[in-house]
């Protein structure tokens, strides 16, 4: 069933590609089939508005050094949302969110004074008890870094190293202190997720640092990046890499669960599935269409939906409730 829904999706993804607007012209019933038919839920238009219950945004200052640069330390930013509530003494999920090329730690959720849409999202999903609670942080990523891979690897390390230790040290989540043990300890509890970019820096950090977190949403890309978009040799080489990372790290497929998403018409979609695709062999990485009880990755495809943050929502909205529902 997994090849055959994969083999589906790729097939409308590529045809979107090459220039047919496969979804430009259906009807909105065979749209909502069609995400019904994947387990999708549709967001209310209303979340985009203000909630009664509201949240609030801080922003942190932390250091970090430069992997391999022992003297280059950079001084960095991030944008920290609490939900509406938020007491010290209770425990929180948390939730690290990467932002696309050209992107900052103000792209998701804006400041308090100036709040972007998505953190109106967040608001409503736990007035109305779609999600509990949670925290999520907004940094950026170390483009000084330069070439890709590097920004990918640098920053990674950089979450886990530096801004875990900045974040969780000062607000109240399921970590007991600041150290290795305490975040492998509450790993259940952490998520990192990014879309473009930050869905490549979201597939890095699986690789590199499945002991920290257990739940992962990259949107938009695969764990590489090709102008042209799919590369079957690029794919395969980073799916045998995290497969080798995962056995390295003494963790299974029972371990951790991953929510992959892309529009499309989106440019990177056809990569995005198809790095699932590649990873799916039943074994470290098995594939469900349905409930993660019966498997931990899965692929989602929103008809029509271009390479853009505002079509991201509906995708983070699903995992979320996948991951942190009531």
């Amino acid at each position: 069933m997994k090849k055959v829904f994969l083999k589906f999706v790729i097939s409308i993804c590529v045809i979107s590609f090459a220039g047919a607007v496969i979804f430009s012209v259906v009807t909105r019933s065979i749209e909502d089939d069609f995400l019904e038919g994947q387990g999708i839920e549709k967001m209310s238009l209303g979340y985009s508005n203000e909630a009664f219950q509201q949240g609030s945004l801080k922003v942190i200052s932390y250091k970090t050094t430069m992997i391999g640069r022992i003297h280059n330390t950079l001084d960095k930013k991030a944008t920290v949302y609490l939900p509406y509530g938020y007491t010290s003494t209770q425990e929180y999920n948390i939730f690290y969110l990467m932002h696309g090329r050209g992107g900052s730690y103000k792209t998701w959720l804006g400041n308090q004074k100036h709040p972007r849409e998505f953190k109106n999202i967040l608001d409503n999903m736990i007035e109305n008890g779609d999600i509990k609670p949670l925290i999520v942080v907004a940094p950026n990523l170390t483009y000084e870094y330069g070439s890709d891979d590097m920004i990918m690897e640098g920053t990674s390390h950089e979450i886990a190293t530096d801004l875990m230790p900045a974040v969780e040290g000062q607000f109240n989540t399921f970590a007991k202190g600041i150290t290795s043990d305490s975040f492998r300890l509450s790993r259940e509890h952490r998520c990192i997720g990014g879309f473009s970019m930050g869905g490549s820096l979201t597939w890095h950090t699986l690789k590199d640092h499945i002991d920290y977190f257990r739940y992962f949403i990259p949107m938009s890309m695969a764990t590489y990046y090709d102008n042209k978009g799919y590369s079957r040799m690029k794919s395969l080489a980073a799916a045998a890499e995290l497969k080798g990372s995962l056995n390295s790290s003494g963790y299974t497929s029972k371990d951790f669960e991953v929510f992959a998403a892309t529009g499309g018409m989106d440019h990177k979609g056809e990569a995005t599935a198809m790095q699932v695709f590649d990873l799916a062999d039943d074994k470290e990485f098995v594939y469900t269409d349905n409930y993660f009880g019966e498997g931990n990755i899965t692929f989602k495809m929103w008809p029509g939906k271009w390479h853009s943050y505002k079509t991201s929502y509906p995708y983070i909205y699903n995992a979320l409730i996948q991951f942190y529902g009531n």
